[in-house]
């Protein structure tokens, strides 16, 4: 856990400074550094105070460059991958355009049964490929019968995946 996160230190205020008032400067001031020391009974040490269990939190927080939580009781961190690989980008993309042809559906008023042909063209290579490599997926969102690249197209033109797409959308 180290590895991932740092412990630090909260302190329950209204609590300590019940009972501690007089010395609340300095044992903020040590909170903020690492001049305190948790004891085998559950108390803190801190500027020659000792805290008891309930005025003091031990926190993880998530060290810079990690995706993730600590867990509640913060025994342990969930870190999360969040590379963002190739086939990751290209599954966007297909989703994206699944977004687009969806609203272009709405907008046209289409049943929700209706039957559709696809067809796109754009100058960008990636787009192709994502949208290939997702066609059954594509064509079973938005009920595609045809779906085709073409080379030129006069149609709506929408951003997907940081890309213009040129695309109709008609009834089958």
């Amino acid at each position: 856990v180290s590895d991932l996160a740092d412990t630090t230190l909260y302190i329950i205020t209204p609590l300590v400074g019940k009972r501690l008032g007089r010395f609340m400067k300095d044992i903020l001031a040590a909170s903020k550094t690492t001049e305190w020391s948790k004891n085998a009974d559950g108390t803190l040490s801190i500027a020659g105070q000792t805290l008891l269990p309930e005025e003091f939190e031990l926190r993880l927080v998530l060290k810079d460059g990690n995706a993730g939580q600590a867990l509640p009781d913060n025994t342990a961190v969930v870190v999360l991958d969040v590379t963002l690989r190739p086939e990751l980008e290209r599954e966007g993309i297909a989703r994206d355009f699944v977004r687009v042809i969806q609203q272009k559906r709405k907008d046209s008023g289409f049943d929700v049964s209706d039957r559709i042909k696809v067809a796109y063209a754009t100058d960008n290579s990636i787009v192709p490929e994502a949208l290939n490599e997702h066609k059954a997926y594509i064509c079973e969102q938005v009920l595609a019968v045809a779906f085709d690249k073409v080379e030129t197209l006069s149609g709506d033109t929408e951003d997907v995946g940081g890309e213009k797409v040129t695309f109709t959308v008609e009834k089958a």
